[in-house]
């Protein structure tokens, strides 16, 4: 049975690129190791546009906590484009395909979306200044 989670969120005022990374702590069958994989099907999509990407990711058993790039670092049209909606996608579809770990769970311990952002948003104040003699 496919499982999914998903997010959507207002893209923020202050983002300055349209670069884009996804991390998540992911513990899977930390007990047991026994050389099969999960695979989880990544997409973020800004919903004005329709621009996605999509990562495919496999996880192996026998983790615990440990860190992952779900999305590494990619360009994503729209992104820069503030009050946009983008929506999050993580998908897994156990004993389908490459994933042949259908007797094991995944659990995402957080979910980090990255985005380049200004340090400090404030309206610029250069306006303020003038020149009298």
């Amino acid at each position: 049975k496919e499982v999914s989670i998903e997010t959507t969120f207002v893209l923020p005022e202050d983002i300055l690129s349209n670069k884009l990374n996804i991390q998540a702590t992911v513990t899977h069958s930390p007990v047991l190791a026994n050389n099969t994989n999960a695979v989880l099907y990544v997409t973020a999509l800004i919903e004005e546009t329709g621009e996605s990407i999509t990562n495919i990711v496999n996880i192996g058993t026998g983790i615990r906590a440990k860190p992952m790039n779900l999305i590494p670092t990619t360009a994503l049209s729209g992104l820069n484009s503030r009050g946009n909606h983008i929506k999050i996608t993580i998908t897994r579809k156990p004993g389908i395909g490459d994933d042949d770990a259908d007797t094991t769970s995944i659990t995402l311990h957080n979910l980090e979306v990255k985005m380049r952002r200004a340090s400090a948003h404030t309206s610029s104040a250069s306006k303020q200044f003038s020149y009298t003699s």
